[in-house]
Order: structure tokens, then C-alpha cells, then sequence
């Protein structure tokens, strides 16, 4: 079973009642099976946050409790990866959105992201997993980095192996899967329920296809195409139009499309156009010319 995960949303944001935060909450078409990625620091606005949610009738299919962020700014704030250095206050949050839930008689999964540590001297992703359990945490995703390396070194696939023997609950994993070889290999040494996939989907959503196919024991299929992926590039502009407007999707496509076009021919000056274009129709007009210019290359 597959599913999705949001932005990460902002308790505090949500009971700020902040119009930016509940932006990242905006629905597609038929999507289903996605979870809503909270991070803040106290257990009582967790509570409140999901007393909004159910009152705007938006509970989400299931929560996704951030413990793994390692951005200064959040850290700084007491969220994300700074809970794993305070096992007592993450079980607690948690709980706090456990109970919420139970309160609105609402039964919906809530798993937890962690990383393996605060750093390689504080490896402590197996204990937290045990505290998050007794709190009644769904499932657990580990991403394989301390916090102080951020996204760099090699992912130590060790510690999820760790966390699978240290609970009973399910367990996901994070960290140098870019491959269908990738999530076999992490599935057979780890023992882990399922991977969870991030920054290699960036400009590259196709990468799911691949990794499901070879999941299921079928060939995938090759790359896409130059043309292809620009095909890919369109559909997304579309989206963020009708989410957006014209002059926000237009800035806000500007490092989406760098990750879609990297390595592509022609694509430095392509980048340096699409700079400057600031509205969705010129965009998509610069974006057609060099699918045409790619495809007589093919």
C-alpha cells in the first residue's frame, strides 16, 4: 500500500488560524491515502490543532508527527529534531494527539518521523521508538541521519534494523532510497515494513513507478524522455496555477523546474529564462518551445 505525506504544517499555525498554513492542507482530486505532517514543540497545541482540524472538518486520513526536521529555525523552536532530545515531551506529544483524536471519537493512524540521533554520540532512535509506542504511536519512520548531519554522509541503514527490533509497531524507513534496488536492498537488511521517500522525488516524481514495479517483481520501465519530463513539468505548472494564480506558480515552479532539467541539454539557459518569467503563461510558453527543441533531439 502506498500513500503521501504533506509539507510539514504548523500546529501553531493552525490555531493561529494562519491562511498560509492552511494552504499546505489544500486537496487534490482524488487523491486519498495522504497524511498531514505536523511539527511544534508542545503537547497541548498538538490537542488544539487537531480541535481545529476536526473543526473545519478536515481530520486527514491519518497524522504524521515530525521528530526528524533538523532546520535551525524549527530546532531552535523546540520542534522536530530538537523532541528527540527530550523523549519524556515527544511521548507526551504523541499522546496529545492520540487522545485528541479519542476525544472526537475519530480513529485515524498517527505515525512519527525521528532520525537516529542528535549526533553520532547520541544515537537514541531505538529508546525513543519505545517511548513513542507507549504512547500509542501507530508506526514509527526512521530517517538514518543524526540531526547534525542534516541530508549529507551515507544514511547508517543499521539504525532502522535497531528500531525494527526494538518494537511491535511498524516501521518505515528513510534515507539513500533513490532506487526500486534501493527500497529492496533497505526492505532485506533492515527488516522495515515499508521506505519512505523525499528529496529523491524532487524533479523526479517517475521515480515511484520504477521502485513499485521492481516492488512487484516486474521490469520497469526506462527514464522518461527530455520531452517527457517537460510533459511532467506543464501538468505540475497547471496544478500550481489552479492552486496559486498565475504570478505566484510562476515564481514558486522557478526551483522545481531546476530539479526537473538538471542534466537535460540546453537546460543552464533554459533555467536563466524561466528566472524571468513572472506569470504562468510565459512560463508555460518558454517551457513548450524547449519541449519542442528536445524532442527533435530524441
Amino acid at each position: 500500500m502506498d500513500g503521501t505525506v504533506t509539507e510539514m504544517v504548523s500546529v501553531d499555525g493552525l490555531v493561529r488560524n494562519n491562511p498560509n498554513t492552511w494552504e499546505l492542507l489544500h486537496d487534490v482530486p482524488g487523491e486519498t491515502r495522504c497524511a498531514v505532517q505536523l511539527f511544534g514543540a508542545k503537547p497541548e497545541t498538538f490537542s488544539e490543532a487537531l480541535g481545529v482540524l476536526a473543526a473545519h472538518d478536515r481530520v486527514p486520513d491519518a497524522i504524521d508527527v515530525n521528530m526528524g526536521c533538523p532546520v535551525r529555525k524549527v530546532v531552535g523552536a523546540g520542534a522536530g529534531a530538537a523532541l528527540m532530545r527530550d523523549p519524556v515531551r515527544a511521548g507526551r506529544v504523541v499522546e496529545s494527539v492520540v487522545e485528541a483524536m479519542e476525544r472526537r471519537r475519530v480513529r485515524r493512524p498517527v505515525w512519527v518521523k525521528i532520525r537516529s540521533g542528535w549526533d553520532d554520540d547520541s544515537i537514541n532512535a531505538p529508546a525513543l521508538a519505545r517511548v513513542l509506542q507507549d504512547a500509542w504511536a501507530s508506526g514509527i519512520t526512521v530517517h538514518a541521519r543524526t540531526r547534525r548531519a542534516h541530508y549529507s554522509g551515507r544514511a547508517d541503514w543499521r539504525v532502522i534494523a535497531d528500531v525494527v527490533d526494538a518494537v511491535k509497531i511498524p516501521v518505515l524507513g528513510n534515507g539513500d532510497v533513490r532506487s526500486g534496488e534501493d527500497a529492496v536492498a533497505m526492505l532485506s537488511e533492515t527488516g522495515c515494513l515499508g521506505v519512505m521517500v523525499g528529496r529523491a522525488a524532487l524533479g523526479a516524481p517517475w521515480i515511484f513507478d520504477p521502485m513499485i514495479a521492481i516492488l512487484d517483481g516486474r521490469t520497469p520501465r526506462g527514464n522518461p524522455r527530455p520531452e517527457e519530463r517537460i510533459r511532467v513539468v506543464l501538468c505540475h505548472l497547471e496544478m500550481e496555477v489552479a492552486l496559486r494564480g498565475s504570478e505566484r506558480a510562476a515564481r514558486f515552479m522557478r526551483k522545481h523546474i531546476h530539479w526537473y532539467t538538471h542534466g537535460l541539454p540546453g537546460s543552464a539557459r533554459l533555467r536563466e529564462r524561466v528566472n524571468h518569467c513572472n506569470d504562468a503563461e510565459t512560463l508555460h510558453r518558454v517551457l513548450a518551445g524547449y519541449r519542442a527543441k528536445v524532442g527533435n533531439l530524441s
